[in-house]
């Protein structure tokens, strides 16, 4: 199998273009925003439904920078850290292991982990 690259670059993008499928990279101001552009094929059959998730609301009542969440779920859940007004936070997430996690602030604050 043979693909051709072609690559044209400017101060403040490129274009990358390999076989039928084109990459734009813009890169002002150092903000990446990258374009894909590919053309559609046919759809394929439809998969087998998926398992009704769970969901677990951890909250955290004493304001702290690391955050640690037991949630029970058996496996690596969605994480969405909020303030207690909910707004949603910046944080970094790590799963510890399929039932728990540790969220890590740049401030300490209390509010809520919602895992689904």
């Amino acid at each position: 199998m043979e693909i051709d690259v072609d690559v044209h670059v400017n101060p403040l993008a490129f274009d990358v273009h390999v076989g039928e499928t084109e990459v734009t990279v813009t890169t002002p101001r150092r903000v990446v925003e990258v374009e894909i552009k590919q053309p559609l094929g046919t759809a394929g059959p439809p998969g087998p439904p998926g398992d009704v998730g769970s969901t677990f609301v951890h909250t955290q009542d004493v304001a702290a920078l690391t955050w640690h969440v037991q949630h029970d779920l058996g496996y690596h859940p969605n994480a969405a850290v909020t303030d207690t007004e909910l707004r949603v936070l910046e944080a970094e997430v790590q799963h510890n292991d399929e039932n728990s996690l540790t969220v890590s602030l740049d401030i300490s604050i209390p509010g809520f982990v919602f895992c689904s």
